[in-house]
């Protein structure tokens, strides 16, 4: 009885810790909103983004953003999907202050960011 009692009282708390974390539930959208995203996004950075040409011409953005639609294969995505889907093209447009990054109830190792620094010492 006291085995049961004492393996009872060190398993509530793990469930606990274990629901603490568990992945939020996460709304899906259709291909077609995703892709409107993705060209609204494009739109906006094109328009408002100083530098977003300096490393790649037009058409050549313009074609890896074509591509990156035509992998939308499901008929929904859910929101780590779509990140999945436009973060390299965010930083396919090279600027190193322009990126991507998921909100805080994502636990998922792309949120970590090492520190940028200007020279690495061996």
């Amino acid at each position: 009885m006291k085995a049961l009692s004492l393996l009872l009282s060190c398993s509530i708390p793990l469930t606990t810790i274990a629901q603490r974390h568990a992945p939020p539930v996460q709304q899906r959208y259709a291909r077609a909103a995703v892709t409107s995203l993705i060209d609204d996004m494009h739109k906006e950075l094109a328009d408002s983004h100083p530098g977003y040409y300096r490393y790649n011409n037009k058409a050549a953005l313009d074609k890896y953003l074509d591509s990156v639609k035509a992998t939308i294969r499901k008929d929904s995505l859910d929101e780590l999907e779509i990140y999945h889907k436009i973060k390299p093209f965010v930083a396919k447009i090279g600027c190193l202050h322009t990126a991507l990054s998921l909100a805080r109830i994502y636990p998922v190792p792309e949120q970590r960011q090492q520190p940028v620094a200007p020279a690495t010492a061996y």
